[in-house]
């Protein structure tokens, strides 16, 4: 997976109220020690609710060319401001929308 791609938590993590499969924008690599990536988590309202330090096996890629549902990325989010997209702008992530308990 690449900075800005899309991907599904496999596992619950219930210590940041993320459900499992919930979606979340790659925003940064880290590929010292080890690949992982931070991972932000947005609600149904657009607004980060989790930023989150996983391990490439902990996040399912989403094919955004399949996707049925997609859900808007708030466009003053770091995914937004990494891609370059202006403020006014949403940028769009694979979905089901984001699942916060």
């Amino acid at each position: 997976m690449q900075l800005l791609d899309t991907g599904t938590l496999v596992d619950a993590l219930p210590d940041e109220g993320l459900a499992a499969d919930t979606v979340g924008t790659i925003v940064h690599i880290f590929e010292r020690p080890n690949r992982a990536f931070q991972v932000e988590f947005t609600d149904d309202d657009v607004e980060t609710v989790a930023f989150v330090a996983l391990l490439p096996a902990a996040l399912r890629p989403c094919d955004r060319r399949t996707a049925t549902n997609m859900a808007p990325v708030a466009p003053t989010s770091t995914a937004a401001v990494v891609s370059g997209q202006p403020r006014h702008r949403h940028v769009v992530a694979c979905a089901p929308r984001t699942k916060v308990r």
